[in-house]
């Protein structure tokens, strides 16, 4: 479940501490003090969070409801990803860390009160919402396009037209992440989510799959419409997030 926090500048301290409580319960926070490297093309990278996210916060006080500039092309960027959603979804919640307006054009929107006791629980309640309609969105999908094996599978290489190579400086890769189950499945949950975001975190062609192996048997998860880039930074990363697992990276053949 991946959450983006649209904030303004002003707003850092709060958003940072809301950063740190939806990370803490398991969520895959995009928050640009911690996500943007030096050197990278900071709009393209929130443009392309902001449209893949599950879920965008926007972040609300008296200081960003009235400021101008990036801020407010952050909310029209989510405006424009929210119409795009399946009716019933909950893509957008507008996040309130004190008394302030609602911007009139998120004003359909309901809000939650942060500075309330009871606001990060009524948060919490709206995202496992989400998560809920997510993940049933995810099972229709993983029933016409999932492929899962019983058995510890063979080496597998996917056929693809070279149409999708054709841009590419090498050729397209497919990295199969192995992940054995702990026996505790909340934790299990929580290291899948951050694997994932890690992987969609690099921005290119290439493919990746996940190999669950729990009580002997081996179902594979593929993702045909979700692409990262392979590169030593992410199998570095991939290191210190799964430690002793294991991950294979194979060329893909075409046709």
């Amino acid at each position: 479940m991946s959450v983006f926090l649209c904030h303004s500048s002003k707003d850092k301290p709060a958003v940072r501490q809301l950063y740190q409580r939806l990370s803490t319960d398991g969520y895959d926070v995009w928050f640009d003090e911690e996500r943007l490297l030096p050197g990278q093309d900071w709009n393209r990278e929130i443009t392309h969070a902001v449209r893949n996210a599950d879920t965008v916060i926007i972040c609300l006080s008296h200081s960003s409801v009235t400021k101008s500039g990036y801020y407010q092309k952050e909310i029209r960027m989510t405006l424009d990803a929210a119409d795009e959603k399946p009716d019933g979804a909950i893509f957008l919640i507008p996040a309130r860390f004190e008394e302030c307006n609602i911007p009139e054009r998120i004003s359909r929107f309901q809000w939650v009160d942060l500075h309330k006791p009871e606001g990060y629980d009524r948060l919490i309640e709206a995202l496992r919402f989400a998560e809920t309609k997510k993940d049933e969105s995810n099972r229709i999908a993983f029933d016409t396009n999932t492929k899962v094996e019983t058995g510890i599978p063979k080496k597998k290489k996917r056929l693809l037209s070279p149409v999708e190579n054709q841009t590419s400086s090498r050729p397209i890769q497919q990295l199969t992440v192995v992940l054995r189950s702990t026996g505790r499945p909340e934790h299990d949950r929580k290291r899948f989510k951050q694997i994932y975001g890690t992987l969609i975190s690099f921005h290119g062609k290439d493919r990746f799959s996940f190999q669950l192996i729990e009580n002997g048997k081996s179902h594979l998860v593929d993702f045909p419409n979700v692409t990262t880039r392979v590169s030593t930074h992410l199998l570095d990363r991939l290191k210190k997030v799964i430690g002793e697992e294991s991950w294979r990276v194979e060329e893909v053949f075409f046709l």
